[in-house]
């Protein structure tokens, strides 16, 4: 029960709770108060609130959380990129693969998705096993295989699906525009 509020007055309630869900998976965590009509209000329609897309259940959740490129470079050198892979979810990760891109446009789809996408691998890193909540930054070298121009460049976290996770749909991660010269 929520305590009677002054005008104005907001409050930060806290409460455990038992997720009761008929198979792990991802789920969004909402709120309603007042859910019966039973006190007056203004406007009753702003009662609900829905949160960010939850993990429940036992397994790992692959994301990447950042990717540093250079906002200049060239074709006639090799390109150094790192990005830090984590995992959000319960379990321990096994080793999996990142995806690389770059990409023309600012959806990033990669070659699972979409096998006719413009997004262009730029190569294939390896991930090490991660414990649950761990994160690890990984930098790599190659020669970028696109022509001069101007780029998104794009992480995918297990790509293929080869780990099952707790969430499929965040494994994605844009980095900075940058302009690929001759």
């Amino acid at each position: 029960p929520v305590p009677t509020l002054a005008v104005g007055q907001c409050l930060n309630l806290t409460q455990p709770l038992f997720a009761s869900v008929p198979t792990e998976g991802p789920y969004y965590l909402g709120a309603i108060i007042d859910e019966e009509g039973q006190q007056p209000e203004l406007i009753e329609q702003n009662n609900t609130y829905l949160g960010a897309l939850i993990g429940v259940g036992n397994a790992p959740d692959l994301v990447v959380t950042s990717i540093r490129v250079p906002t200049i470079a060239y074709s006639s050198r090799q390109l150094t990129v790192s990005y830090t892979a984590c995992n959000q979810g319960t379990t321990p990760a096994p080793g999996f693969d990142v995806s690389l891109y770059f990409s023309t446009d600012n959806r990033l789809t990669g070659m699972m998705n979409d096998p006719y996408s413009d997004d262009r691998l730029f190569m294939v890193s390896q991930v090490p096993p991660l414990a649950a909540g761990a994160c690890t930054t990984v930098s790599v070298t190659n020669w970028p295989s696109v022509p001069p121009g101007a780029y998104y460049f794009g992480a995918i976290a297990d790509e293929w699906h080869n780990v099952p996770e707790l969430i499929e749909t965040n494994n994605d991660r844009f980095g900075y525009r940058m302009t690929m010269r001759p």
